[in-house]
């Protein structure tokens, strides 16, 4: 499990926190993730996201597959930038968000 160190869209930091699950897909194919986050610029609002996170020729796409999220990109693939190690965790997808987790 990985808890929200740091998030920006657009270069913009928002105030949110989140929580983020992986699952490891057979035959080294990826991750399944579960994500919750906490917007407090939209009041607190909680938002939850289900998909798949995958390896792509070299690069990575990011599918999310069922959110409660009205503005998400649902069933496209988007271009991501992965870099894990065994404490963080950072993810920049092509839609200019930028997102920092730590390790529990």
């Amino acid at each position: 499990m990985y808890d929200l160190a740091g998030y920006r869209l657009q270069g913009v930091e928002y105030p949110i926190s989140g929580e983020l699950g992986l699952a490891p897909l057979d035959g080294g194919r990826g991750y399944e993730f579960t994500m919750a986050v906490t917007d407090f610029s939209q009041g607190g609002v909680v938002l939850r996201y289900v998909g798949f996170l995958q390896p792509d020729a070299g690069n990575w796409t990011t599918l999310v597959i069922r959110t409660s999220d009205p503005e998400a990109v649902v069933n496209t693939p988007i271009p991501t930038r992965v870099t894990i190690d065994n404490r963080r965790l950072v993810i920049e997808n092509a839609l200019g968000q930028y997102s920092v987790w730590t390790r529990r």
